[in-house]
């Protein structure tokens, strides 16, 4: 017998391609009914329902910020917040950042890690699809945010290093975000990418 019920999904798994999958989870953080589900064959971890493109990019410029932190509003101790994670993001990836190189970073937020290697001398940008966020990035901190989702950024070899901190897991098929940005990387160009341990 298996610790965990078969799942019904008839989606295919985004990273493998199967289809077998079984139920770790039934509610999410704050207890609402959430199935989330394991592919048996590769081990990825995703919901069993994968909305729709449109469905997602609208919930994220909508309702995820209300959701996930109870306000869609720039709150001061979130920014002070990502204003820490931002420095610590640049003091991570300084020695792999090269003089004149472009950072870029997907889901930036208040634009506080794009700011803070604009202010260490860096030609940084970042695309947001939270439009609040994304208007206090660009108007208390002068960061260069455009509005949007990854897919809104044309796929272009112009960046040298993508930033996606906390990103990947939100997005439905993490496997073609990647070669996406593989895309927008100039030659030799790195990405660093960072998601929640399970």
């Amino acid at each position: 017998p298996t610790p965990f019920p078969t799942s019904p999904r008839q989606q295919a798994c985004s990273l493998c391609g199967q289809r077998h999958f079984q139920v770790v989870g039934e509610r999410d953080r704050h207890g609402a009914p959430l199935r989330t589900v394991i592919c048996t064959t590769c081990g990825l971890i995703s919901h069993e329902a994968i909305p729709a493109a449109d469905e997602l990019a609208k919930f994220y410029q909508q309702e995820y910020r209300q959701q996930y932190q109870g306000d869609s509003s720039p709150q001061a101790h979130r920014v002070v917040r990502a204003w820490h994670v931002g420095s610590k993001l640049v003091e991570r990836l300084r020695p792999f950042v090269h003089s004149g190189e472009r950072v870029f970073e997907v889901g930036a937020g208040f634009g506080c890690t794009v700011k803070q290697f604009e202010l260490v001398g860096f030609p940084a940008s970042g695309v947001e699809p939270h439009f609040r966020f994304r208007e206090f990035g660009v108007r208390e901190l002068q960061a260069d945010i455009a509005a949007g989702v990854l897919d809104d950024i044309p796929q272009q070899p112009c960046h040298d290093v993508i930033i996606v901190h906390h990103v990947l897991e939100h997005l439905a098929q993490p496997l073609q975000a990647l070669e996406r940005i593989r895309r927008m990387l100039r030659w030799g160009g790195r990405a660093y990418v960072e998601v929640p341990n399970v």
